[in-house]
């Protein structure tokens, strides 16, 4: 799975979310997301490498 192909899941995830839940939760959510992906192969979304 490329980067930008989880970018794309993601964009759509948090947007749902954000739609359902307002904001804390959505900040929630993509906290969450971002620690998930951390602790596998992918880089967090800000990583600049």
């Amino acid at each position: 799975v490329s980067k930008r192909g989880i970018e794309k899941d993601l964009s759509s995830y948090t947007e749902q979310q954000w739609n359902k839940g307002g904001n804390h939760i959505h900040r929630e959510t993509e906290l969450n997301l971002r620690r998930c992906f951390s602790m596998s192969a992918v880089p967090p979304l800000d990583s600049k490498t």
